[in-house]
């Protein structure tokens, strides 16, 4: 930022990319006066966008900006550019995409609109047209995806300098013209670990400033520079792996042993040709610091051992606030806020309503704790994050998710509680060392506190669910766990403060590291009206009061319960078949319908077995068959009865709930979602006298069918759970954990279907763009250790 100020007359254009929108808000924030609150300079444009800005403009290029200007609504070569203000009205400029068809049927148009990059190249590019020569960018690292058509996204980066560039090339004549008004070209790849896609746009974006746009060539006068920022990698030995190659891999943690000490820091040189090399001959240089931002630190570890007895029914009985973490927890919270000369308290906890519950055990032990002035609440359903930052140092506590984990400083704070997830555990470890150095940063001119004493406390608990509670046996295999836990998360701490952690006696690096991936484009009526339902049920656990959120989660969950699903293969040419020697082959439908005593009796022998094969192509994983769709064309049609349904669930209370949604306070996204129920809803009331149809049909070559493996015992009991109206729940409760489960396995979204109620198996439908190349990432030579677990046993084999 100070070199940006410092060289502002040359001109520059600064491309943001991070994880966070809220990220993208405080990098603009800081390009103003902390003073005036305007920016820096008059003739400085930051602009951004999202898919909800977009979405409310029908789909065309739109983004939002800032300058010291008017900051009215205009628009210019097709792009609409809103003042900063925008988001507080609504914009009424949204064509339907609903259609009727005939009488009893409707349609979806699905016709794809502008993307993110797209709005802010263009915008960008009209920017550089008009002679701005002050602009910054900032975009999301999650709007980058794969489109069904080839490429990606990111091809629009063209776009931002197309006034350059004629059918591709650039013209060097006005190259050199534009640097002497544009000099500093500076991309920003922030948290680059903190999104699948963050290797991804390294690659690509590197790809596009060197052999593309020619920008890195110094003949044409630009001082173009691609800088990844990320906490998580640390020195050669993670850098090279992790950005060497864009390959798909899962979540990781890298390990090795540290023989000579570590600097606090180190410069280090690297080419992305793959090969390390001297000061002179190089492309890259890697800055690695080892420290933290206080004088002293102290590092408390709480640790909890819960038993929990599971009754003769199944259920559990559980009461938050009655647990001993609870209650250290909440006295921790309360002589905090009892004593406002600690200054301020940030409390991470990854679950969104595990922090409202806490949030709401405060509430009831201590008066005068409001939402807003004594403490903030930070996660992704927020709906005013803006204000929230103004905010942020004016409270007391601060109650955060991973939302708040990266890019936000808290200068105030001189003490973190981080409670340790027991889900996804390289990723959530990864995000726990980006937490504890949220505590930094200037709340003042030349004023901080990176030379306070500071305390870290990390609450690690292990729960044990038995119907026996003096269960020895599974009580020792949890605390391994535990003790595992506490191992790793210590030594990965360490190592991020001190280069290195002790393990076993020896000095161990330890580094936690999210995965690589990247999901496709596309959606249907069913993946849409998915996603408002997911949008729904989260803010619904959070907000259990909230009735209008409630009825319109349950009333739409009705409309949509029974579906029919037809799969279809793809049609292949006699000219394109290849003769291949004859195999005795089982339909996968077949195997399904009359299970795997229908396998046995096929064959005759253990040989016959082996060599049969089952159309179509199967993956097996863990308790999962995963059939690839391989461009199948999937139609989706929902009947809706105008007596069973329409007239019993599209009430007039029902209606007045919508509207309350769309005009509330609730997040971009929710608010885009429901005006698009709202016309679905109006499209079938116009027939309401006749059973309407709707049907979508998709072909994606990155689908997937999922089905259990225990279904292939054809357990009549076990078969009986999923039909009839009467154990919804069960069916309901039970695609939730499948779909869970294929997340914790590999990066998918769009799941289908929406409603529950399984005529003869569960079973769903996914997309994973990186599905097969992240299964022949788990069995490359460097992985010494694949589990899903962490035990004692794990790490002493680490050891050999």
């Amino acid at each position: 930022m100070n070199f940006i100020r410092e060289h502002a007359d040359e001109g520059f254009l600064f491309f943001y990319i991070s994880p966070r929108l809220s990220v993208n808000e405080d990098t603009i924030n800081k390009f103003k006066d902390k003073n005036t609150g305007h920016l820096f300079a008059d003739d400085l444009y930051c602009i951004s966008t999202s898919h909800a800005l977009i979405a409310a403009n029908n789909n065309q290029p739109t983004v939002k900006y800032y300058s010291n200007g008017n900051n009215q609504t205009f628009e210019s070569l097709g792009v609409t550019f809103h003042g900063a203000e925008y988001d507080k009205k609504r914009n009424t400029n949204r064509k339907n995409l609903i259609n009727r068809q005939s009488r009893s049927s409707l349609g979806y148009n699905n016709k794809s609109g502008t993307g993110v990059i797209r709005s802010l190249c263009d915008a960008g590019h009209i920017l550089i047209k008009q002679q701005k020569n002050k602009i910054v960018i900032t975009c999301s690292t999650q709007s980058l995806r794969k489109l069904n058509s080839g490429g990606d996204s990111l091809d629009n980066f063209e776009r931002l300098f197309r006034s350059v560039t004629n059918n591709g090339d650039v013209i060097p004549e006005l190259m050199s013209e534009l640097s002497s008004r544009l000099k500093h070209i500076i991309v920003m790849i922030d948290e680059v670990t903190g999104d699948n896609a963050g290797v991804e746009w390294f690659h690509s974006i590197k790809k596009w400033l060197g052999k593309k746009l020619e920008l890195f060539d110094p003949s044409y006068g630009f001082n173009t520079k691609l800088i990844i920022a990320d906490a998580s990698l640390t020195g050669l030995d993670v850098v090279k792996p992790h950005l060497g190659t864009k390959e798909a891999e899962p979540d990781k943690i890298y390990c090795s042993f540290v023989d000579k000490k570590q600097e606090p820091l180190e410069v280090s040189y690297l080419s992305f040709g793959g090969y390390s090399a001297p000061p002179g001959n190089v492309d890259s240089a890697i800055i690695n610091v080892n420290s933290y931002p206080a004088k002293q630190i102290e590092l408390t570890y709480q640790v909890f051992f819960e038993v929990n007895k599971i009754n003769d029914d199944g259920s559990i009985k559980f009461t938050p606030g009655q647990s001993a973490r609870d209650e250290s927890l909440i006295n921790e919270i309360i002589h905090y806020v009892n004593h406002p000369e600690l200054e301020q308290l940030i409390v991470y906890i990854q679950d969104k309503q595990r922090l409202r519950q806490l949030i709401s055990l405060v509430k009831k032990r201590l008066s005068g704790f409001h939402k807003n002035e004594t403490y903030l609440e930070i996660h992704s359903q927020v709906a005013d994050l803006e204000m929230l930052l103004k905010r942020k140092n004016e409270v007391q506590v601060v109650f955060m998710t991973s939302s708040a984990a990266r890019g936000i400083s808290f200068p105030h704070a001189k003490h973190i509680i981080v409670e340790l997830p027991r889900f996804q555990i390289e990723n959530n470890l990864m995000e726990i060392i980006q937490v504890i150095y949220r505590g930094r940063g200037e709340f003042g001119e030349g004023q901080n506190n990176d030379r306070a004493h500071k305390k870290i406390t990390v609450y690690i608990i292990e729960k044990v669910f038995t119907n026996a509670p003096n269960n020895q046996q599974s009580q020792s295999t949890r605390a391994a766990n535990l003790i595992g836990s506490l191992l790793v998360l210590r030594a990965a701490i360490m190592t991020r403060i001190l280069g290195a952690g002790n393990l076993g006696g020896r000095n161990v690096a330890m580094i936690p590291v999210g995965g690589k991936a990247i999901y496709s484009s596309g959606e249907t009526f069913s993946t849409r009206i998915k996603s408002l339902m997911q949008l729904l049920r989260s803010h619904q656990r959070l907000h259990p009061d909230d009735q209008d959120i409630k009825l319109v989660f349950e009333n739409l969950f009705t409309l949509f319960k029974s579906s029919e699903f037809l799969i279809q293969s793809p049609r292949i040419s006699n000219s394109s078949v290849v003769q291949q020697p004859a195999k005795k082959k089982i339909s996968l439908l077949s195997l399904l319908e009359l299970g795997v005593d229908f396998l046995f009796d096929q064959c005759s022998c253990m040989a016959e077995l082996l060599e049969m094969e089952i159309s179509p192509q199967v993956y097996m994983d863990g308790s999962l068959l995963i059939i690839p769709m391989n461009n199948h064309t999937v139609t989706s049609r929902y009947s809706i009865d105008p007596y069973s349904q329409i007239r019993s669930y599209i009430t007039t209370n029902f209606r007045n709930a919508l509207k309350n949604i769309s005009q509330g306070d609730y997040s971009e996204n929710i608010k885009n979602e429901i005006l698009f129920a709202i016309d679905f809803i109006e499209h079938l009331l116009q027939n309401e006298g006749n059973t309407q149809q709707i049907s979508d049909s998709s072909n994606f070559s990155d689908q997937y069918l999922a089905i259990p493996l225990h279904f292939l015992l054809k357990d009549e009991i076990l078969q009986s759970s999923f039909m009839g109206e009467t154990n919804f729940p069960m069916s309901y409760d039970f695609r939730i954990l499948l779909e869970r489960y294929i997340k914790a396995l590999y990066p998918a979204n769009d799941f289908l279907p929406i409603g529950n109620g399984y005529p003869d198996f569960p079973w769903v439908i996914f997309k994973s763009y990186d599905l097969a190349q992240i299964r022949r990432s788990l069995f490359k030579a460097n992985y010494f250790l694949n589990s899903r677990s962490l035990n004692l046993l794990n790490l002493i084999l680490s050891r050999q």
